[in-house]
């Protein structure tokens, strides 16, 4: 049984922050890329909630930006 408080993951919400992150910084879809080692593609696939980064990189993209992996999935802090 799900919890009624429980956190349901979204896609299209960790796309949305990721898109914003990098605008923010002004980087291109391609530098975005460069900086964690994967193509324009996986980032632009990412942003439109189609794929999800592997929780690897997740983890390099909170780093990256200075955000916490909480803040990139959308979960709301306790």
């Amino acid at each position: 049984a799900v919890k009624e408080d429980s956190f349901m993951f979204d896609a299209t919400l960790l796309g949305r922050r990721l898109k914003g992150l990098r605008q923010q910084k002004g980087w291109s879809l391609n530098e975005m890329g460069r900086y964690l080692g994967v193509t324009k593609q996986a980032v632009s696939r990412w942003e439109s909630g189609e794929r999800i980064p592997a929780i690897e990189v997740v983890c390099q993209i909170a780093d990256l930006f200075q955000v916490s992996v909480d803040y990139l999935l959308g979960r709301p802090s306790k």
